[in-house]
């Protein structure tokens, strides 16, 4: 089993992540939540709006940022293997969040 990042920088990057997803869970599954608030909430996860990208997107593109940086130094397995999960985020992740919402609003996301 590995650890979490030791590097402050990255531990300052999961804490932010960690309260923006917690914000999400809060707004999806808080005592008042209803199925808008759910919704609104899957939509921030993976669909891309006028404000950014979306949490899926931003993830996958990191991933693959950091694929392309193992092909650099020769690692290519490794590179290979997170691109594979960069494409497996954009490919299936997203279009599975979208079947949900469409199911839940009877609307295209």
């Amino acid at each position: 089993m590995t650890s979490l990042p030791t590097d402050s920088t990255a531990n300052s990057a999961l804490a932010a992540i960690t309260l923006g997803l917690d914000q999400l869970r809060q707004l999806a599954l808080g005592d008042t939540a209803d199925a808008d608030d759910m919704t609104h909430a899957l939509r921030a996860i993976y669909q891309r709006d006028e404000t950014g990208p979306s949490l899926i997107g931003t993830l996958a593109a990191l991933l693959a940022d950091i694929a392309d940086r193992f092909d650099d130094h020769g690692l290519e397995l490794e590179a290979e293997a997170l691109h594979e999960a960069a494409r497996f985020a954009r490919a299936h992740t997203g279009p599975c969040i979208g079947l949900a919402v469409k199911t839940i609003t009877g609307t295209d996301a």
